[in-house]
Order: C-alpha cells, then sequence, then structure tokens
C-alpha cells in the first residue's frame, strides 16, 4: 500500500523504486556515530534497517500532486538495468510500475526535482545511452541547483545526464529557493552535497501538528548535512504543510528530532 500525504492543496505519494541492503555496514559509513546515535536513529526510522543490523535502503522517489493538475516528481530513482547506479543498487527499478499504480502519466509529469546527483538519485531521469538516450519524462523540466552542476566532478555523468537534458531544452537551473508549483518550494540545502536541495510542500489553512520528513539524515542528526535539511522543517510557518527530500532511507513519517 503507497505511503501517502495530504499537504495544503497537494497529495504527496511516496513511490518505491527498489529495496536493498547498502554494501557496507552502516558503522562504517559513518564512525562518529555512537550506540545512542543509532537507537535514536532506528527508533525515528525502524524501517531502515534489518533484523541482523544492515543498513536497510528504500530508494524512493515523490510525486506530488497538485489539486491544479501539476505532477512534480522528487527524484528519479535506482534506474533500469545498466543505469548509473547499476554497479551497487539493486536495479532494474520498479518507478514505472509504481507510477502506473498511482495513475500518474510520465508524459503528464511537469517538473522533476532532482534533489543531488548521487546515482541513486537521477536513474530514471534519462535512459538509454548514445545517441538514444532520452528523458524518461518527456513533458518536464527538470530543476537542479546550479551549485549542483558546477560541484559535478564526473563527465562520463554529465554526458550521460546533462547532455540530453540541454539537448532538449528540459535542464532547469537555479539558485536557491525555487517556486515549483502552487504551495511547493525547492529549497537549496547543501551539505551532503554543494547543490543538495529539499522540496517544501502546501500551505495548510490550519497548523501542521507533525511535518513528514524524507532525508538522507538518517545517522547523526548533528552533522551539517542533517542539519541543513531539517532546518527548513524545523524553522517552518506553522502554516506550512509537509516537507519531503527523497534521499534514502526514505520516509520515515514524524519530525526531525531537535539538535
Amino acid at each position: 500500500m503507497p505511503l501517502i500525504r495530504r499537504a495544503g492543496s497537494a497529495t504527496v505519494i511516496a513511490l518505491e523504486d527498489g529495496v536493498g541492503t547498502f554494501f557496507r555496514p552502516r558503522q562504517e559509513v559513518f564512525p562518529k556515530a555512537s550506540a545512542a546515535d543509532w537507537a535514536r536513529a532506528d527508533a525515528l526510522d525502524p524501517g531502515a534497517v534489518t533484523p541482523d543490523g544492515q543498513w536497510l535502503l528504500r530508494f524512493r522517489c515523490f510525486a506530488i500532486c497538485l489539486d491544479s493538475g501539476e505532477t512534480v516528481l522528487v527524484d528519479a530513482g535506482i534506474g533500469p538495468a545498466g543505469s548509473p547506479a547499476a554497479a551497487w543498487a539493486p536495479v532494474p527499478g520498479r518507478l514505472p510500475e509504481e507510477l502506473a499504480a498511482a495513475a500518474i502519466d510520465r508524459e503528464a509529469v511537469s517538473a522533476v526535482v532532482l534533489t543531488h546527483l548521487h546515482t541513486d538519485h537521477i536513474g530514471w531521469a534519462v535512459v538509454g545511452d548514445g545517441e538514444a538516450a532520452r528523458p524518461y519524462f518527456p513533458n518536464a523540466r527538470y530543476v537542479l541547483q546550479r551549485a549542483e552542476v558546477a560541484a559535478l566532478e564526473s563527465p562520463t555523468l554529465a554526458e550521460r545526464l546533462l547532455d540530453p537534458l540541454r539537448a532538449t531544452d528540459q535542464l532547469h537551473l537555479v539558485d536557491g529557493t525555487t517556486r515549483l508549483g502552487p504551495g511547493v518550494l525547492a529549497v537549496h540545502t547543501p551539505g551532503h552535497t554543494p547543490g543538495h536541495q529539499c522540496v517544501l510542500v502546501g500551505r495548510a489553512t490550519r497548523p501542521s501538528p507533525s511535518p513528514v520528513t524524507c532525508s538522507c539524515t538518517r545517522c547523526n542528526s548533528r552533522t551539517p548535512a542533517s542539519r541543513t535539511r531539517t532546518r527548513p522543517i524545523r524553522t517552518r510557518p506553522a502554516s506550512h504543510g509537509s516537507a519531503c527530500s527523497a534521499s534514502w532511507p526514505g520516509w520515515a513519517g514524524r519530525s526531525p528530532p531537535p539538535t
């Protein structure tokens, strides 16, 4: 059953492109995290750890379906077989099936927000190789922070992802907070990467008692990366609704802990 949240004039649907354990123990990835940090993290998001303590990743994208008829997709998952994430992620992903189950036509997606350029977030953005490469969402603008593109150090990824988007005039670079649609904002939250961004969704008609957070701040809420991504939640006006960043481990469904 899909995870769905209502925020202002939008319905946010979590779409699971794949599930798998990380290829390294989480204690190696985050050596400064203490046992207390892990206990706190596991209590916040128990679905992100296996019974034997492995880091379980749910590779999610988020469809923001606005009452106005627009659909904004946050991130593009791990992608098909042969995608840039194939070396470590459980490809092929199932985003096309997830979209179909949610009755979302990929041609109706008006914007794709790539939170950052790690390979598990861009998989379905462009499909095919070489001259056959094409944007999977043909009518969407692909929104990236300019700082993220400037920091990209992989010519291969630039050629595979950015060049096809430029060729179809679908690459849309922004600087800082940017309006994506009614009640939907992209917010620059650097830390995980220089151009990482989150998406704020909805101006509720009444205060939201508990914002939904979806962020890759899984391990240690005291890191600078975590603080930048939870700041929009902690400081948002009460009239704002939910927030999502489609980074692993996924949708915790609770407010972030205080820092």
